[in-house]
């Protein structure tokens, strides 16, 4: 659950491209999960306004259940 964490590999290990990438989307879910902390924080006392920030945010995403 720690998205900080990072993958570091050495300059010409072959798998450097895969390291990118997962570091890549490791970032962008790090970033996001950190706006809709924030989002709540911010807006817990609203509690619609509060929904619809929350679903915002969440339409970014498409997952398994989306089918």
């Amino acid at each position: 659950g720690d998205l900080a964490i990072r993958c570091h590999l050495r300059k010409f290990d072959e798998a450097k491209p895969v390291a990118q990438s997962l570091n890549q989307t490791l970032e962008f879910l790090d970033s996001t999960i950190s706006r809709l902390n924030k989002v709540v924080r911010a807006d817990s006392e609203n509690s619609d306004q509060l929904l619809a920030r929350l679903k915002e945010e969440l339409s970014k995403f498409k997952t398994s259940s989306d089918q």
